[in-house]
């Protein structure tokens, strides 16, 4: 059954002893845009800002 969903991409469903069994094809998860979380968002304005500060004390 997942053989045949993967391959054409179809969901199959089937009655099987009174349940209803519903295989759906796989698809991996897609990452469209990841959002950084406030860590990361930290960590990354200090790096920014430090920068900043190091370029200044060099060229003054």
């Amino acid at each position: 059954m997942a053989e045949v969903a993967n391959s054409e991409g179809v969901t199959v469903e089937l009655e099987r002893d009174g349940a209803i069994v519903r295989v759906m094809p796989y698809q991996p998860p897609q990452m469209l845009s990841q959002k950084m979380s406030r860590e990361e968002r930290a960590e990354a304005e200090l790096a920014r800002w430090l920068a900043n500060e190091n370029r200044g004390s060099r060229g003054v």
